[in-house]
């Protein structure tokens, strides 16, 4: 039972971060039709923008702000950081070939990811950075939190799940419930009809690069605080290949699936715990039973 509630909290953890990275590529998809592949390495930059204000901050081992304000500034500098690459990526890479044949913006994608990799490794290297979460607060982090039966969860778990299921949360109110989500709903189901009602089909297209990358530097700041980081992480997030993804054939064909994509970003945010489910028993098996849920902050990027 110690097991399978580990395992059910090491899922719910990188599942989470899946999920977000998951959910900035369906809604870039959703409303260009386009594989972002500059995805995964906007991801790997806000890695790095969340280690850069970290130690702007004073390190981890004597921070000039509280930890709930640490963390909550590194995240919020990183989706900032990342939202404006978003912009400046679909500017100059994707806009000028919005109405290029298909295979056109995605050589663009594959040169944007490429040039973002290559430029981080150009700048810091190849070593990896390590956010050495384990001195923020004196251990803060990981001696803090709850236990379930023999097993410790500690509070930089809680913090990752928690912002992750509240961004999931603020996502579908604003996609749902919102006239700017209205307006990316029409922008995906006919981009044409929707600048034919007056939608301003660029700003909605720019908001929507801002807000999936924005949830791709959460999602790199909530990664780093538990494994290092590299300039080949962006690669390796966006490799990842889920065993059994929702498609557009699988899922409902009701009018709220198509129109508004509800049930496959729900499905996506799923299926990223369910990727995380079967790494998370796959690192098990080559672990000791008896390891703690903490054990697994030192991990390596390629382990998960």
């Amino acid at each position: 039972m110690d097991t399978f509630i580990q395992l059910t909290v090491d899922a719910l953890t990188l599942g989470s971060v899946y999920a977000l990275i998951a959910l900035g590529y369906t809604l870039v998809y959703g409303v260009l039709k386009l594989l972002n592949f500059a995805h995964g390495d906007v991801f790997m930059v806000g890695t790095f923008i969340g280690f850069g204000v970290l130690q702007l901050l004073g390190g981890p081992a004597s921070p000039n702000v509280p930890v709930w304000a640490l963390i909550t500034i590194i995240t919020v500098a990183a989706m900032g950081g990342c939202a404006i690459l978003g912009v400046v990526i679909e500017r100059f890479a994707y806009r000028p070939l919005r109405d290029a044949p298909r295979i056109a913006p995605l050589i663009s994608a594959l040169g944007v990811s490429f040039f973002l990799a290559n430029s981080m490794q150009l700048l810091f290297g190849a070593t990896p950075r390590t956010y050495n979460t384990f001195e923020i607060g004196n251990g803060e982090l990981y001696f803090k939190g709850f236990d379930i039966g023999n097993v410790r969860v500690p509070l930089l778990r809680i913090i990752t799940i928690g912002a992750a299921f509240a961004l999931m949360v603020g996502l579908y109110v604003l996609v749902n419930k919102t006239r700017t989500g209205k307006a990316m709903r029409a922008t995906s189901y006919d981009r044409e009809a929707a600048a034919m009602m007056g939608i301003d089909i660029d700003k909605v297209i720019t908001f929507t690069f801002i807000l999936g990358s924005a949830l791709a530097g959460a999602a790199g700041v909530m990664f780093a605080l538990r494994v290092p980081t590299t300039v080949a992480i962006g690669f390796v997030a966006a490799a990842r290949k889920p065993d059994g993804p929702p498609t557009r054939a699988s899922a409902p064909t009701t009018p709220i699936a198509r129109n508004a994509g509800t049930t496959r970003r729900s499905a996506l945010a799923l299926h990223g715990s369910a990727t995380g489910t079967r790494r998370a028993i796959a690192s098990a098996q080559r672990t000791p039973s008896g390891e703690s849920c903490a054990s697994t902050a030192a991990t390596s990027p390629s382990e998960e």
